[in-house]
Parts: C-alpha cells; sequence; structure tokens
C-alpha cells in the first residue's frame, strides 16, 4: 500500500513539474526570448559594423546565452528594418500566417538602434519601441 501512495505522489507531483515546465517554456515565451537576445545581438553587429545586418543569420552570437533565430515553432523569426534605424522583429504565430488570434497571434518587437541625434546606440541594451508580448507601443519618442 505504501508503494502505490508513494508512486501516486510521484506521479502527481512529476506531472505538476511537466505542466510548469510546459508553461515557462510555451511557444510564446520562447519566441519572446529569442527577439530579447537578437535585438542585443543587432546591437552588437551595428556596434562592430556601424550598419544594420541584412539577415539574423550573419548575427554575432554573445557566448552563455541562447542565439537562436527562430520562434517558438521552429520559424525563422522575421528581420525588417524601416527609416534605417527602427528595426521589426517578427513571429507570425503558430499558423505562421499573418494576423490571427490567440496562439496564432503575431508576436512583433520594435526597436530602434539610434539616439536621438542620429548616432548609433552604444551597447547591447535598449528598451523596446513595441516588445514582443505587449500590445500597446510604448513611446520612446521615435514617430
Amino acid at each position: 500500500m505504501k508503494k502505490i501512495v508513494l508512486v501516486l505522489i510521484l506521479a502527481a507531483f512529476s506531472s505538476i513539474i511537466v505542466l510548469k515546465a510546459n508553461s515557462v517554456n510555451s511557444p510564446e515565451s520562447l519566441t519572446s526570448a529569442s527577439m530579447h537576445m537578437i535585438k542585443r545581438r543587432i546591437l552588437k553587429y551595428v556596434n562592430i559594423y556601424n550598419v544594420l545586418p541584412d539577415r539574423l543569420s550573419d548575427l554575432p552570437t554573445i557566448g552563455g546565452f541562447s542565439n537562436r533565430i527562430r520562434d517558438g515553432w521552429g520559424r525563422e523569426i522575421i528581420l525588417e528594418i524601416d527609416y534605417g534605424d527602427l528595426v521589426s522583429l517578427i513571429s507570425y504565430g503558430k499558423d505562421g500566417i499573418e494576423g490571427g488570434n490567440r496562439a496564432d497571434t503575431d508576436i512583433i518587437g520594435i526597436f530602434s538602434v539610434k539616439n536621438e541625434n542620429g548616432q548609433w546606440l552604444q551597447g547591447l541594451m535598449c528598451k523596446w519601441i513595441k516588445p514582443p508580448l505587449a500590445d500597446e507601443e510604448i513611446d520612446e519618442g521615435i514617430e
């Protein structure tokens, strides 16, 4: 009887761990985490070459961190550059099609690689204009 109870307790505990791990590592969370690191890698690229990359595969790696360029569904994250300094990182969600609801919702992160004087940002950190998992844009003075 004690063995059965112990097995049931272990099974329940294992289920809780698996459920918790799945919620932390959801495709949306993995996509957002990848976008955060891609942003840092783009800033590193800009600091080295003084130009934006043409492709995410051109980015330098950052040791000790994930250097994924794919979303949580395995598709390469899309890089778009507007006005020479406004970077958009885009995932079209679970279905891979623009637009959608729930798991199919697009995940888009937008940031600028230049400061208010038009100079390249220095370092590997900057604020998002629109964070990947936020519904509202954050005004950082860029129109």
